[in-house]
């Protein structure tokens, strides 16, 4: 597992008509990086998608996930959990109820940005996480470790920047 640091990028602007305010979000590791950099969408459908994923985020219980579970392994149960509705084996019975994969995403669904991006947040501890996402290009599952709480507040800094035009860069270091 790596535990470098993740960044998320974002640049927001205002159309030439002035009518509607636009942007990107990336999410870039040493890994690599989740999200279209061509994509653009609407900053309010990405504001009300963040808090959407923070909501979900905060709700996320711990996963008592076997220590030997790698990566690919537990992205693939978390697909076929949220696809196909078959529950991986590893979830105690008191986690199952009224739960699916889709409770562990760690990207906002709902604005274009992240059209056809698969990532995952799974709670490893009441602080700690790993982020688990398919690269784009490659196909392969790429994760890193994060702080909960660093994540959480990057994607609450994302939303409040996208509130005036602009670019920059929320760098969240691992804390873990």
């Amino acid at each position: 597992m790596n535990s470098s640091a993740f960044r998320l990028r974002w640049i927001a602007e205002t159309s030439d008509d002035g009518a509607t305010r636009l942007c990107r979000v990336l999410i870039r590791t040493e890994l690599g990086v989740v999200g279209d950099p061509e994509a653009w969408s609407v900053v309010g459908l990405v504001q009300k998608a963040v808090d959407d994923l923070v909501s979900a985020i905060e709700r996320q219980p711990v996963l008592e996930v076997p220590e030997d579970l790698d990566a690919a392994r537990l992205f693939v149960a978390l697909r076929m959990w949220n696809g196909h509705g078959r529950r991986p084996a590893f979830l105690a019975e008191d986690v199952r109820g009224g739960l699916s994969g889709n409770d562990f995403r760690a990207i906002p669904t709902g604005a274009e940005i992240f059209d056809g991006e698969i990532a995952y947040l799974v709670r490893t501890g009441p602080a700690r996480a790993r982020l688990l996402w398919r690269d784009w290009a490659t196909g392969e599952i790429r994760e890193v470790l994060t702080a909960v709480d660093a994540y959480v507040s990057s994607w609450q800094d994302i939303r409040a920047a996208l509130e005036a035009d602009g670019t920059g860069t929320i760098p969240a270091t691992s804390g873990v």
